[in-house]
């Protein structure tokens, strides 16, 4: 039971961490759009880019705890 409920959180969590790459994406369409500068582009991808990071980690931590 305990392996299936591992598995779904690390399911979400990749879906979790596609969507902050396809927010990264539209980050940069709405700097090449002018919406935003470049600056603000940069902080912005520099958060998404940590928040990945910590995704990636709680994700390792799930498998890990899944395999025991």
């Amino acid at each position: 039971m305990d392996v299936i409920i591992f598995q779904e959180g690390i399911q979400f969590c990749r879906q979790s961490r596609g969507s902050l790459y396809e927010l990264m994406n539209h980050v940069l369409t709405a700097e090449e759009c002018e919406y935003i500068d470049q600056n603000r582009s940069a902080e912005l991808i520099k958060d998404l880019i940590s928040a990945i990071r910590v995704l990636n980690g709680y994700i390792k931590y799930l498998k890990s705890r899944k395999d025991k």
